[in-house]
């Protein structure tokens, strides 16, 4: 039977997201309690100073808002933990009333992990969904790799609800994992991709299954999740190129994984610039372009919405601005340093292709400083 997802919200459904825990300056999200794991004297303190987990949480809110989200946080200050802080997070979860359990974590270390599968295996006899990220390196990675587990690989996966399911599979699921525009720490919105990313959409799905079926059992919740799959095997991505945190996700081992993200807010090199797509960020640019410390000097935009000849100031009611839109910047590469892009989900997903990663070539091929995304 399919679900119109768009009708549903995950009103009534707990979700624990273990992971860094979420930032408390996303008061948007529908945060209400959580825990902190870590060896730390204040418990109720769940800061994510990290951001991974703050992302987790916000994928899972834009598909199901209404679903309480609670995180888990038991990582601190890098993407590490291990394995006994991981069954103590689990074992949380079951006895605080939590439907599922967004785990974007992974190892492929096999010492010791009876004891993990064994607490996986008692949440699901308990109703409890537990769905995992694989590893973006491709190996088998645990817990994913459980069978009471539903695990997620990441792949080029479009639509809003869309996701591919086969339970034959080991890692049964495919969802979004190319890059996507996440929420941060400390109110940041940036690009990354990878399996982390990919699971939090399927237990979003999962919520919303949850609440147009409540009570489904196991077997019921499969058939459900069949049935809405999309038919066709989405292409998957390289992790390993769309994940630029080293380490793909928090490990259950010892070594030290740094988790930092350097995010230039100094635009100082930028001396001439292009622009595309021309949307609704970019007319502010062009709008306020006395302004800006660089000049820019080169616009395009996509076939179809009518603005490719036309003056970029006389488009959005503004004085000439000399600047024409173009169909593509390959024609003048030499006349800028930087690619400023605006907004490419939408594009993307009209066009069926990955349209920043088009563009991040194109600035490697053509030997570019820098892009800077304007999320």
């Amino acid at each position: 039977m399919n679900i119109n997802f768009s009708r549903q919200t995950g009103h009534g459904i707990k979700i624990a997201i273990i992971d860094s825990g979420c930032s408390t300056r996303q008061n948007s999200l529908n945060i209400n309690s959580g825990i902190n794991l870590c060896n730390v004297p204040n418990k109720v303190d769940f800061t994510d100073n990290i951001g991974h987990g703050t992302a987790c949480a916000g994928i899972i809110f834009k598909k199901a808002p209404k679903a309480e989200l609670v995180p888990v946080k038991i990582s601190e200050s890098e993407l590490v933990t291990d394995i006994e802080t991981l069954i103590k997070a689990i074992e949380w979860c079951r006895g605080n009333g939590i439907n599922i359990i967004n785990l974007s974590l992974g190892t492929t270390n096999c010492d010791g992990i009876e004891r993990l599968e064994e607490i996986c295996k008692r949440a699901r006899e308990e109703n409890i969904f537990i769905v995992a990220a694989n590893t973006n390196s491709g190996e088998n990675g645990y817990p994913a790799f459980f069978p009471s587990v539903f695990g997620v690989n990441g792949g080029i996966v479009r639509g809003t609800y869309d996701y591919y399911f086969d339970p034959k599979k080991s890692i049964q699921f495919i969802a979004r994992g190319d890059r996507q525009r996440l929420l941060w720490k400390d109110g940041q919105k940036i690009f990354l991709g990878g399996t982390s990313f990919a699971a939090p959409h399927i237990t979003a799905i999962i919520s919303l299954i949850l609440e147009a079926y409540p009570g489904i059992s196991s077997n019921n919740l499969a058939k459900r999740l069949a049935e809405n799959s999309v038919r066709q095997v989405p292409e998957l991505v390289d992790g390993s190129k769309v994940y630029n945190i080293p380490g793909a996700a928090p490990l259950y081992k010892s070594d030290k994984i740094l988790s930092q993200i350097n995010i230039q807010n100094d635009i100082s090199w930028i001396k001439k610039a292009a622009i595309f797509p021309y949307n609704k960020e970019m007319h502010s640019l062009l709008r306020y372009k006395d302004m800006l410390s660089f000049e820019i000097s080169n616009v395009a935009d996509v076939v179809g919405k009518r603005t490719i000849g036309k003056d970029c100031g006389e488009i959005i009611g503004a004085k000439t601005s000399n600047l024409v839109v173009k169909k593509t910047l390959s024609e003048s590469t030499d006349d800028f340093d930087t690619i400023i892009l605006g907004y490419l989900e939408e594009i993307s997903r009209i066009k069926k292709r990955d349209m920043l990663h088009e563009m991040l070539e194109f600035a490697l091929e053509n030997k570019k400083m820098s892009i800077a995304c304007l999320l």
